[in-house]
């Protein structure tokens, strides 16, 4: 093996580590969306078979979906600044790749209220207070035909009051919020914001394609080479050898390894509907 294949070998291993680490990054933001409305099922459906509604009950639900709410943002937060080093580190600050994710985060900042307004939250949760002032529970009737229902909704508010008269919350955004009303429903929002995370993520695969299939193509070719010569042993690696005198030997070694390769795949089948999630809700109302 040529020196430059050997180079080609180490810089797809790279790459390929780099695409994986986005990737488990933005997994761990759609995990922290999943338990946020898990929570919020689970209140509602605990709601439905208890009759515990004392004020400290309440406050335990606020804050059992506070906590569940900071979670996701600090993943938000992780996911947008860890990328942007990534593809520094990788491609370079003036490449194509750095200068579009600050581009497209951008545009979703100056385009959505909810963006906006989810990344001031983000802040006043980190420095000043809980985001979650409300949480307003629901009774309807749910008709369909001669089949009758009682829906049970439950619905996380922030008060546009509060936020107002923090000195330290972003004032344009609270003049923002101001015309929607006293109380602003926050879960429509965040899954606004979740969907425009999920944009600008597969933006960014989009950007990095080309090269990662190349990637894996050189990182594959080489694992072949290695089982045809070594079989099938999991501890492959590959050996360079730098110089040699009388008394040592230099060399430099990298791994062998497609299994990364396979769990990036994985989890970009699994995040396919990262681009759609403000319009589906699960129910668990029966079919007519």
């Amino acid at each position: 093996m040529t020196e430059a294949e050997f180079d080609s070998i180490v810089r797809s291993r790279q790459g390929i580590a780099a695409a994986l680490s986005i990737e488990e990054k933005f997994n761990v933001v759609l995990e922290n969306f999943r338990e946020y409305e898990l929570e919020l099922l689970s209140i509602a459906q605990s709601r439905l078979v208890f009759s515990q509604n004392d004020w400290s009950r309440i406050q335990d639900d606020i804050h059992t979906v506070n906590r569940r709410l900071m979670n996701l943002l600090s993943a938000i937060r992780l996911f947008l600044d860890h990328v942007d080093r990534e593809l520094h580190e990788l491609y370079g600050p003036q490449s194509i790749p750095a200068q579009v994710f600050s581009e497209e985060r951008g545009k979703e900042y100056d385009g959505r209220l909810s963006f906006r307004t989810m990344e001031a939250i983000r802040n006043y949760t980190q420095h000043r207070s809980f985001p979650v002032h409300e949480l307003s529970f629901l009774l309807s009737a749910d008709t369909d035909g001669n089949n009758r229902h009682v829906r049970h909704t439950i619905t996380p508010s922030l008060s546009v009051a509060s936020l107002q008269a923090d000195p330290k919350f972003k004032k344009s955004v609270a003049a923002e919020l101001k015309p929607i009303g006293k109380m602003v429903q926050i879960t429509p929002m965040i899954r606004e914001y979740v969907e425009s995370i999920g944009r600008i993520h597969v933006k960014t695969r989009s950007l990095m394609a080309a090269d990662v299939e190349t990637w894996d193509a050189t990182m594959e070719q080489a694992v072949g080479r290695g089982k045809a010569f070594f079989g099938d042993d999991l501890g492959i690696a590959l050996v360079r050898i730098e110089g040699q005198d009388e008394e040592e030997t230099w060399t430099s070694t990298t791994d062998l390894f497609v299994d990364s390769i396979h769990r990036r795949r994985y989890l970009q089948g699994r995040s396919s509907h990262a681009e759609a999630l403000a319009r589906h809700y699960v129910s668990s109302k029966p079919n007519p």
